[in-house]
């Protein structure tokens, strides 16, 4: 923050559809870099839907099992995890 206390700078969150993340640090600092402190890797290939990505890590610790809603905007996909029976958050 500025002394008078105007926010500066801008945060990038989010998937960017580039290549890869060379691609994403190049475009980011030529088009904003003045204003960055930080650049994120753009989670480009198997990354790119990041949500979907991370539940599929989580859905395949052995320790973790998927929740399907009955209903939900998009159908009936699991959207969480939870703890198997028998597993504390201290086994993970």
């Amino acid at each position: 923050m500025k002394k008078n206390n105007q926010p500066s700078g801008a945060l990038l969150v989010g998937s960017v559809p580039l290549e890869d993340n060379t691609a994403v640090f190049n475009l980011a600092s030529s088009l904003m870099g003045q204003h960055l402190n930080r650049i994120p890797d753009g989670e480009t290939g198997k990354r790119t839907n990041w949500v979907n990505w991370q539940f599929n890590v989580l859905a395949n610790t052995p320790q973790l099992e998927p929740v399907t809603h009955s209903t939900d905007e998009y159908g009936n996909l699991p959207r969480q995890v939870k703890l198997r029976d028998g597993i504390s958050a201290n086994d993970i």
